[in-house]
């Protein structure tokens, strides 16, 4: 195989003449970059490999100056472009530290705090340092109990709260070492400080996510009145409500785990899991074929029956992390009158700091660099494009149809 910063070579006129490009007056957006006002966790086209040589797998890609990019908008072959939605993602994690979780996990000699602790430290180093990221804990106090209405700071340490920001896993790792399990457990208050304060507050760009995790019933309302006692739990609706108003209002997709004590009050011996399973419905993030009896499988990620929490722990955080930051973009709508051929679409990336790369086209997802169709026909990109990307809050990608996808050149 050719390398791809061979490839390029070929002339700016023969390349603009053969690769995907569209008439401006066909454009969806013909936008080449993404000014989102944030001016962290950017990269710059010296950061794409133009020496990667495709293997078996195919792909690959090439840097365009901008007037070969120009070239792609003004060929001659009809056809049209769209900016898929943006690349960037925010999360905030949400984890209850209420005293129950100081008691061991099953099979364990390992508290459901230390395994859910090293778990975190294993998510937070997964993600890519410039995504921005936030952490809460709650209740991180003491006991307490109250029959009049209070702020929720009288029975949650909101100074736990580190908020959502790129670029700061010292800070969210010594978060999480900080943290002794204690108190109630006020999930209500606790989730709407999480979202008001952590998710809402912050000015960086990208769909909004927040995780729950969380072992049982919640004991205080979201006005820290109850009586402190998993045998009088307070009611749950109003939190499965508050999920469901988050993605309605905010877009904001809320996932939750549940930790083992989840499948059983500790005190009244109730399945707590059906509101479990109502929350992440209403939070839109029920997983597929799902029902809230557990048959075949509840619709929030449950680690009660785990036989290794830890390890089950691991692969739920694993797996939202990797649905955060899909390099997955669905194909857009064409403009009216217009049809898309698989065989002609191509796809350029602006990276944050300037610059042009085309992304060849791989036919296997085993790529390196590049681009696929997965197996339900969406564009994704290889390996080590997809983390480049990822890694690079103020990218852009852009798709051209309408003349063959380009691919890497043999030798």
């Amino acid at each position: 195989m050719r390398k791809a910063s061979h490839w390029v070579l070929l002339g700016v006129l023969g390349f603009a003449l053969s690769v995907a490009c569209s008439s401006s007056e066909g454009d969806d957006d013909d936008s080449s970059s993404n000014n989102n006002g944030s001016d962290s966790g950017t990269t710059a086209v010296d950061d794409w490999p133009t020496d990667y040589e495709a293997g078996p797998e195919g792909g690959g890609l090439a840097v365009l100056t901008d007037e070969e990019v120009d070239a792609m908008q003004n060929a001659a072959c009809t056809g049209w472009s769209a900016e898929p939605e943006s690349l960037p993602a925010l999360l905030m994690i949400l984890v209850d530290t209420s005293l129950s979780m100081d008691s061991n996990a099953p099979n364990s000699r390992e508290t459901k705090w230390e395994i859910t602790a090293a778990a975190l430290h294993e998510a937070i180093d997964s993600l890519p340092e410039s995504m921005p990221l936030g952490l809460m804990f709650y209740p991180n106090r003491g006991l307490y109990q109250e029959s009049s209405p209070q702020e929720i700071e009288a029975c949650v340490d909101v100074s736990s709260l580190v908020p959502v920001a790129p670029n700061q896993h010292d800070a969210l790792h010594a978060a999480v070492d900080a943290v002794s399990p204690d108190g109630c457990t006020p999930t209500h208050g606790a989730y709407e400080y999480a979202l008001e304060h952590g998710v809402l507050a912050t000015n960086y760009p990208g769909n909004p996510y927040l995780v729950l995790i969380t072992d049982g019933q919640p004991t205080l309302t979201i006005d820290c009145m109850g009586a402190c006692n998993p045998a009088n739990p307070v009611p749950t609706q109003p939190i499965a409500d508050a999920m469901a108003a988050a993605l309605a209002d905010h877009a904001t997709r809320t996932f939750v785990i549940g930790s083992p004590g989840s499948e059983e009050n500790e005190t009244t011996g109730e399945d707590v899991r059906y509101w479990l399973s109502e929350a992440a419905a209403d939070g839109g993030t029920a997983t597929e074929g799902c029902s809230h009896d557990g048959n075949p499988h509840f619709c929030h990620f449950d680690m009660s029956q785990a036989t290794d929490f830890g390890e089950a722990l691991r692969g739920a955080l694993g797996t939202i992390t990797g649905q955060v930051i899909s390099c997955s973009y669905e194909m857009p709508l064409p403009p009216e009158g217009e049809t898309i051929d698989p065989d002609e679409v191509n796809l350029v990336i602006h990276p944050g700091e300037g610059g042009n790369v085309l992304l060849l086209r791989a036919n296997s997802a085993d790529c390196r660099e590049g681009w696929y169709y997965d197996e339900n026909g969406n564009i994704a990109l290889c390996q080590d494009s997809c983390a480049r990307a990822q890694s690079d809050n103020q990218a852009a990608l852009q798709l051209f149809f309408g003349c063959e996808t380009q691919v890497a050149v043999p030798e």
